[in-house]
């Protein structure tokens, strides 16, 4: 089992190859596209052209499909922990790297009453929000679910109560981690590459790659 900070370096290797491989790609479908449109294809080759999109199309949908689930794990537990760990902290501090500076953010989702099946707690909430009960049976004004949960976070950041209307069995947290970035991922993969043992890899991570002086400086 490779440790943490050579899976890290693995991933940064991984993005260099995703990237040389996107530009190899676009290069290549840039050329066809340009023949496609001039209609330089036989219709057997077009045939072959399309199939060979059509399999790759299925790879990339997939790999996507993985990339964005696992970064989007990452980012709750990331904040999940980093919530857990500041729990006694007034003012705790976002999570700097050479790379990026990770922000954490705890907001609240929520079902809605609906006014068909529960009409009390929808005019409850809507009362809540300033809209009196004539203005919802005239259908002048509904609710709108993005609005309502950022208020209704912003409510649980200042420890009040939910508003009317929301059950607090039917709200959850959601996790996520703004990004900011610092570091040229680019310019620490190509410092990792030449780093083997544990402790140069971590170096380069804290740190970002070393600096090296010009000869005419010295």
């Amino acid at each position: 089992m490779k440790s943490k900070a050579h899976q890290i370096k693995a991933c940064i290797e991984q993005y260099t190859k995703t990237k040389e491989l996107f530009v190899e790609t676009y290069s290549v479908l840039s050329v066809v596209r340009d023949n496609v449109k001039e209609q330089k294809y036989t219709l057997k080759e077009m045939v072959n052209i399309i199939q060979a999109f059509r399999e790759m199309s299925k790879f990339l949908v997939d790999l996507k499909r993985e990339v964005d689930g696992l970064q989007n794990l990452t980012e709750s537990l990331c904040c999940a922990k980093w919530v857990t760990e500041n729990v006694n902290t007034t003012k705790p501090k976002p999570i700097r790297t050479h790379l990026a500076t990770g922000s954490p953010k705890v907001s609240m989702r929520a079902k809605l009453p609906k006014l068909r099946s529960e009409p009390e707690a929808y005019y409850a909430l809507m009362e809540h929000l300033g809209v009196s009960r004539e203005v919802v049976v005239a259908d002048y004004v509904r609710l709108h679910w993005p609005s309502v949960c950022e208020h209704i976070s912003e409510l649980a950041e200042k420890g009040e109560p939910l508003p009317k209307g929301v059950k607090p069995d039917e709200t959850y947290p959601v996790y996520s981690v703004a990004m900011l970035t610092r570091g040229d991922i680019d310019e620490v993969a190509i410092a990792l590459k030449s780093a083997l043992i544990e402790e140069s890899i971590e170096k380069i991570l804290k740190d970002g790659p070393p600096i090296v002086e010009d000869e005419d400086t010295v």
